[in-house]
């Protein structure tokens, strides 16, 4: 299983527009909201009919809608994988999701060096829990 580890520091202009092969803009469902925020990930394999950690890390959310979130990974996930996303809520609350990757972009930041945008789409949470 391979760990990722993101530190950012972006830059104040991240919105992207993005487009397919024929220079078309994807669609996005939902009005989407900036929120930057610090979160941990596991992306998830079903093999053998039991649900696999493949990858685990650290990740940023640059917005999101209630519909989805867009990610900053180190490395993309495949297309439909499941990708568990934690973030912090108060002291000791967390809020869970699952995602699913609908697509993924190379990029360059600047801070970053060479990342992937990660468009998600929401199927499970929020699931809020406490961790000690």
């Amino acid at each position: 299983m391979a760990t990722d580890t993101l530190e950012v520091a972006l830059v104040s202009d991240s919105s992207i527009l993005l487009h397919d092969e024929d220079k078309r803009p994807l669609l996005r469902c939902g009005e989407r909201t900036e929120s930057r925020r610090e979160c941990s990930y596991e992306v998830q394999e079903v093999i053998d009919g039991e649900s696999v950690v493949v990858n685990r890390g650290e990740t940023v959310t640059l917005n999101r809608s209630e519909e989805g979130v867009l990610l900053v990974m180190t490395r993309p996930p495949h297309l439909n994988q499941a990708i568990e996303v934690h973030t912090r809520r108060a002291l000791w609350g967390r809020t869970a999701h699952v995602y699913q990757a609908r697509w993924s972009k190379s990029v360059h930041m600047e801070s970053l060096g060479n990342v992937y945008l990660v468009g998600c789409r929401r199927v499970v949470g929020p699931c809020h829990y406490f961790s000690f």
